[in-house]
């Protein structure tokens, strides 16, 4: 049977078009209370995977994080990975500073282009895209957008609104839609609101999670924090 999983990693309890009208992402309007230890802020992140056939799958990722200070730089950098099951579709983003002003934008060739070498089975034939911002004047903030197409449904993209430590979350969404009659079956794992299922007018499936307003931890050592989890089978 296929197996798809949805792993999410925060420490704390807690569609395809190209970049839209820009949001206003001035520093100035995060909540003082997602300062705390935070490096960097995910302003907003949307994912939406569309499930159309076991072998036609399509993942949509809009994110924005404002980078406050050099530690942050690295939460900043995009890792597109890609193999002959899996094609990237409209990557492209756009630089703000730390008003909200425009001050750059990058598309896919901007991206470097490497094989992922070593490692298991799993990542033989994969290569990466990955861009790093190369901007020094904090905070600033990266908006980017793009499209994954998959031919299979064995590994579709994780879920990781908070992957790391001093990355804080105003706001992270993923939404899953499939036919009525497509089987998921998951296992949350201290997720602060369960899954919402409801439809679409055409009938389809739609699975949607969201967290709001999710403080940063500290990155201290042997510290193992708080994991969250959601499991699809």
């Amino acid at each position: 049977e296929m197996i798809r999983k949805i792993f999410l990693l925060p420490s704390l309890l807690l569609c395809c078009t190209a970049v839209k009208a820009q949001s206003n992402y001035a520093a100035s309007l995060i909540s003082k209370n997602l300062l705390a230890y935070a490096s960097a802020v995910v302003r907003n992140e949307e994912i939406t995977i569309e499930i159309k056939d076991v072998d036609n799958v399509t993942y949509h990722l809009k994110k924005a994080i404002t980078v406050l200070n050099k530690n942050g730089d690295d939460i900043a950098q995009m890792a597109v990975f890609y193999n002959k099951s899996v094609s990237i579709k409209n990557i492209k983003g756009v630089a703000y500073d730390e008003y909200g002003k425009q001050i750059g934008k990058f598309s896919e060739r901007d991206f470097a282009d490497e094989a992922t070498g070593g490692g298991g089975s799993l990542f033989q034939d994969y290569r990466v895209k990955h861009y790093i911002p190369s901007i020094t004047q904090y905070p600033y903030t990266i908006e980017y957008e793009y499209e994954l197409k998959y031919k299979q449904t064995l590994n579709i993209e994780t879920w990781e609104p908070i992957g790391e430590p001093n990355m804080a979350v105003e706001q992270s969404s993923y939404k899953i839609i499939c036919q009525p009659d497509f089987n998921i079956r998951y296992k949350e794992i201290n997720v602060p609101q369960k899954a919402e299922i409801s439809s679409t007018k055409d009938g389809l499936k739609i699975y949607s999670w969201q967290i709001k307003n999710v403080r940063a931890i500290k990155n201290e050592p042997f510290s193992a924090g708080r994991q969250m989890n959601a499991h699809f089978a």
